[in-house]
């Protein structure tokens, strides 16, 4: 994947800005308009004055050009590899039906011009300057190499609009509305499972603090809410599917995914849809990181996965092979041969992970955790703890008090 288009995909998801390098001509330049802005914006420009605009860019600076007083672009040139860079639409500031009266009376534009306006620009993202001149800084650096900071001209583009314009909202602008909502949702999925299926929780949720349903999703509903939950559904889906095949045994995801789907239906708002956003990515990368087994055959997964799900009982070998319908020399010798360790010291390694766990998590006794992973013996717990973590039960849970404090 060339770095542009990788960037791309990051900075839209991050912070609901596109990003795009195209060649610096002026051919190139319209072709970006024609296909990257709303039927208003494109009467605005005409060729010659594009030219005359982009002919005088210099390399290592970061022009701010807005339209309209109202959307902003950040644009830079890369000299070296003959291309523009541009940042942007974006806002600075919210637009409202009340904030728009003055712009739609100076220009002289319908109300239904407005309306058209006001709903493009809605839909776009909205960062104070100083951040927008940051990020912007950071990605033309990164892209150009520019080793100093960029300093920043602004411009301002009056766009020249026909006298007669009318703009109908027809069905065809309706239609390129619909499929760039469909295009930004399906690249915020792509890459939202990619980091998922790598267990990545930090990256997954800086992704989905971007996620905006009301702008991403197509409303299928009256109920915001409801379409909200539909949009929760089908990342639940998508989540699911990114992970078949992955390592991680079908029951843990069904179960996993049918769990999400009844706590989907479940919310009362979409503040509580939000935080379950949230936990949904939270509990996916959770999975991929405990349960992920990729190249394990299937009766030494099916042992792995009904190790972890009882790890309080006394299971044997011999009870572990009656419940999987096997030869009990032949699972040991499998799993040996797959895991690298014995079905026992497996179950011993889990046990100890999970106590390690409760005893930085909660605050219950250390016999009664021993007693939840399996251990009446808490002597023989402390001694396999110990095994696994160079440090007894109690050091281990006050060293890490300590470090959270």
């Amino acid at each position: 994947m060339e770095e542009t288009v990788f960037i791309r995909k990051i900075v839209k998801n991050l912070s609901g800005i596109d990003f795009l390098s195209i060649p610096h001509t002026k051919e190139a330049v319209w072709e970006y308009l024609q296909q990257n802005t709303q039927d208003l914006f494109r009467f605005a420009f005409l060729p010659d004055k594009i030219q005359l605009q982009w002919e005088q860019l210099e390399p290592d600076q970061m022009y701010e050009y807005m339209i309209l007083n109202t959307l902003h672009y950040l644009v830079c040139l890369d000299e070296s590899c003959d291309r523009l860079l541009f940042l942007g639409p974006v806002l600075t500031s919210p637009v409202t039906e009340d904030n728009i009266q003055p712009l739609l009376a100076q220009h002289g534009f319908s109300n239904q011009i407005g309306k058209h306006l006001l709903a493009y620009c809605q839909q776009l993202p909205v960062i104070f300057h100083h951040s927008l001149y940051k990020v912007g800084e950071l990605i033309f650096r990164q892209v150009t190499g520019a080793e100093k900071p960029l300093p920043l001209v602004q411009g301002q583009i009056e766009p020249e609009f026909e006298k007669t314009l009318t703009l109908a909202l027809t069905d065809r602008h309706e239609e390129i509305y619909r499929m760039r909502q469909v295009e930004h949702r399906y690249e915020m999925s792509s890459v939202l499972s990619e980091a998922v299926k790598q267990g990545n929780r930090s990256l997954a949720l800086s992704l989905l603090s971007g996620w905006n349903p009301r702008r991403d999703q197509i409303a299928r509903n009256d109920s915001p809410l409801r379409n909200s939950q539909n949009y929760c559904i089908v990342m639940n889906t998508q989540l699911r599917l990114t992970l078949e095949g992955s390592g991680i045994h079908p029951y843990r995801l069904d179960y996993l995914s049918n769990e999400i789907g009844l706590r989907i239906e479940r919310v009362k708002s979409e503040e509580e849809l939000s935080v379950l956003a949230s936990d949904i990515v939270t509990q996916y990368c959770r999975l991929v990181l405990e349960h992920k087994y990729p190249n394990l055959g299937g009766i030494t997964r099916l042992a792995v996965t009904y190790i972890k799900d009882h790890l309080s009982e006394n299971l044997t070998v011999k009870e572990l092979a009656d419940i999987l319908s096997v030869n009990a020399d032949y699972l040991s010798h499998q799993f040996r041969k797959e895991m690298g360790l014995t079905c026992i010291s497996f179950l011993n390694r889990e046990r100890a992970r999970q106590a390690a766990a409760m005893l930085r998590n909660t605050e219950l006794q250390i016999q009664q955790i021993a007693l939840l992973v399996g251990y009446n013996n808490i002597s023989y717990f402390a001694r396999q703890f110990k095994q696994h973590y160079h440090a007894t039960p109690l050091s281990y849970r006050n060293s890490a008090a300590r470090k959270n404090r």
